[in-house]
């Protein structure tokens, strides 16, 4: 009732507030959860729900400002269709009234199961002046009540009755009731004391449970030793003490922590000393070492140790067999530095160094990669790089020389562009920067010109070995008059022409009237490249097709005859996406037998993180007098890393065709173009799609001839 009375005028006051403001204030309480909307509407919005919530929701009809735009159990109403303004709360299903406000007089009538409680309700006042409560009510007593059969009957909600009987004996007894809502105990019934405290009690037997602590006094103090958990446990657990039958008694000087089972057997001979805090981790299973016997440490990892050793003393790591090396170890070793002397090998340490390693330069992501071989198949220096494209710099020191192959016997061979930036010496004649031009440098004996080289131009009718000029050989064949008698055996009128024959689809080759000699060159077709299946954490690109083989003769207008068939080669699909082969080219490309090149081969399917496609082999050297074996694609690659930009080789190049494009993001391969390339690898990288191989391109048949008539 007070709770209610208070709560009723609590809203009342705050209505009175909000009166002058609106009609109403019953909009909705229930803030947005979705947006977006400024802050000053979110604002709006909250003190709207705040209004209605501080103001007993009030106007003239219910409120239905709750979720689902209904009301919420023991919500309250303030109704102000009527003065005085009625008070209601809503019990789930109507609104019971519990007081009512008249803003005129300012007077509150509290109700009681639905009546006002109004001066006529109010039951005859005693003689002291004290008001009667309601024998059906709550109420509020002050002073001391007696009653003289020495019995208070307590009724409860059906036929029960209880009853607080004071003793017989002429005393007086105080009896204080808990300040807190609760049940009486009962003396002789069991039941289950909460958040007491016994005084100096006897228990007699039975089971103490839920207690957060208990303690035990001190002998000759007032102190308790105290027992208690500190842990939150998910079930019952139980301690128990196993004495063997005898006094035991338990000394701690300090803490003691188990996480787990503690035996010990034999002599029980244990004695631990320290000095200080320790925390000690104890191994499952084995033998502890000893700080100062000398003990062999098996698989065991030593992280950032200090190894004070004596001269002599030698280092196996990971099981190595250290022989006669101080430091020897089986397994990989990795040191995490920054310093400008991570790593210096030396008589003198850190004193001009024989070996020095410097990781010290900012963001450091560059190295050097030294990768063994087989016994003759040398030893390859690389840079490790996160880009793509990294240079290698070598320096000697001031003006000292970079000196190449000094001591052995074999040639150094150049297999890119070079650049040499300043003057060349090459034996004994030196070739500045100054020089000009592009292309290869001319040997002395039989050089191969590319381009458009120039010489001098000599007098007519020079007749030595000095190059002649087209300029020389124009003036030359102008100046003859006198003809020739035959040529290649035919007499009078003579015409030469050079014809072309080109075959992309099989067909039959007839030679041109007045064929007397032919070039015939055949391309075989190239393969396809493998699908890739992907998968999220991994990358991996599959294996590229081969290219088809190439093959070239020169023959005669007997050798062909009439005509000779002409078979060419289609290019081989891609693999399908996914883990799938590409295929090989559909076969040969020929002209009769007297010219063949064959298929590549199709590279594998691969899947990220998982399985390598190979690669495609190329078309194995067919029929010629030149006959070139295509060249074969490469194996694909899989990482379980997604850091890792990867970019696939592109498909392997024929003789007359450019093989699949590389790739730099994951999706399908590339097509070969041209005649005979190989089909380009898929990629994929970090991603759960399958992706398509790229395809080989077909074979061709080009066939020159030199025609007389």
């Amino acid at each position: 009732m007070k709770l209610n009375r208070l709560l009723g005028a609590l809203c009342a006051g705050l209505m009175l507030f909000s009166l002058p403001v609106a009609a109403t204030e019953q909009l909705t309480t229930v803030l947005p959860i979705a947006g977006p909307m400024s802050m000053a509407i979110f604002a709006g919005k909250a003190n709207d729900a705040h209004r209605a919530m501080m103001s007993c929701s009030w106007g003239p009809s219910a409120p239905a400002n709750g979720p689902s735009a209904a009301p919420i159990v023991y919500q309250c109403w303030a109704d102000t269709t009527t003065n005085p303004v009625v008070f209601k709360r809503y019990d789930g299903a109507s609104w019971a009234i519990f007081g009512k406000l008249n803003t005129s007089t300012h007077v509150w009538t509290p109700s009681y199961q639905g009546t006002d409680l109004g001066t006529a309700s109010i039951a005859t006042t005693g003689t002291s002046g004290h008001t009667l409560g309601f024998l059906d009510g709550a109420n509020t007593w002050s002073g001391v009540q007696s009653f003289n059969d020495g019995d208070l009957g307590l009724k409860g909600s059906s036929s029960g009755l209880g009853k607080l009987h004071a003793p017989a004996a002429a005393s007086t007894y105080d009896w204080t009731l808990p300040a807190a809502t609760g049940t009486l105990a009962d003396l002789d019934l069991a039941q289950t004391f909460t958040n007491k405290t016994l005084t100096t009690p006897t228990v007699n037997g039975g089971t103490l449970a839920a207690i957060t602590g208990f303690g035990l006094r001190s002998t000759g103090a007032s102190f308790d030793l105290r027992f208690a958990t500190s842990e939150v446990l998910t079930a019952d657990r139980i301690l128990s003490w196993v004495l063997g039958d005898a006094a035991r008694s338990i000394t701690l000087a300090g803490n003691l922590s188990y996480g787990g089972a503690f035996t010990m057997s034999g002599a029980f001979g244990f004695t631990g000393t320290v000095t200080g805090t320790t925390a000690v981790t104890f191994p499952t299973a084995g033998t502890l070492a000893t700080l100062g016997g000398t003990e062999s440490l098996s698989n065991k990892t030593l992280v950032t140790p200090i190894l004070g050793v004596a001269t002599g003393t030698t280092l196996a790591l990971n099981g190595c067999t250290i022989g006669a090396a101080a430091l020897c170890s089986t397994g990989n070793i990795a040191i995490t530095s920054a310093g400008a002397n991570a790593l210096d090998v030396g008589p003198n340490g850190t004193t001009n160094p024989t070996l020095q390693v410097d990781p010290s330069t900012a963001s450091a992501a560059t190295g050097i990669k030294i990768k063994s071989a087989a016994a003759g198949s040398g030893v390859a220096i690389s840079t490790i790089t996160s880009g793509t494209n990294e240079a290698l710099a070598i320096d000697a020191a001031g003006g000292g020389a970079i000196t190449l192959g000094g001591v052995s016997t074999g040639a150094i061979v150049l297999t890119r562009a070079t650049n040499i930036q300043n003057a060349l010496s090459y034996g004994g004649v030196t070739l500045s920067n100054s020089v000009t031009g592009t292309g290869s440098m001319a040997l002395s004996v039989s050089p191969a010109f590319t381009g458009t080289p120039t010489v001098p131009t000599a007098a007519p009718g020079t007749n030595t070995t000095q190059s002649a000029s087209t300029a020389f050989v124009t003036a030359a064949v102008a100046a003859s008059t006198t003809g020739v008698s035959s040529f290649n055996g035919s007499t009078g009128a003579i015409t030469t022409s050079v014809t072309q024959q080109k075959f992309t689809a099989t067909g039959t080759y007839t030679p041109t009237t007045g064929m007397k000699y032919a070039i015939i060159e055949c391309q075989g077709p190239g393969a396809g490249g493998g699908g890739m299946a992907g998968a999220v954490g991994s990358g991996g690109y599959s294996g590229s097709g081969g290219a088809g083989g190439y093959s070239r003769i020169l023959v005669t207008a007997a050798t062909v005859g009439a005509s000779k068939s002409v078979t060419v080669g289609t290019g081989g699909a891609g693999g399908t996406a996914g883990a799938n082969n590409g295929t090989a080219g559909s076969g040969a490309t020929s002209v009769g037998t007297l010219c063949v090149g064959n298929a590549g081969s199709g590279g594998g399917g691969g899947t990220a993180g998982s399985s390598i496609g190979v690669a495609g082999t190329g078309g194995a050297a067919g029929t010629g007098d030149l006959s070139i074996p295509g060249a074969s694609g490469n194996a694909g690659v899989n990482l379980t890393i997604t850091t890792v930009a990867l970019s696939p080789p592109s498909g392997p190049n024929s003789v007359l065709g450019v093989g699949g494009a590389s790739r730099s993001t994951s999706g399908a391969g590339n097509n070969a173009s041209g005649f005979g390339g190989g089909g380009g690898a898929a990629l994929e990288n970090n991603n759960a799609v399958n992706v398509a191989g790229g395809n080989g391109s077909d074979g061709v048949v080009y066939i020159t001839e030199f025609v007389q008539n």
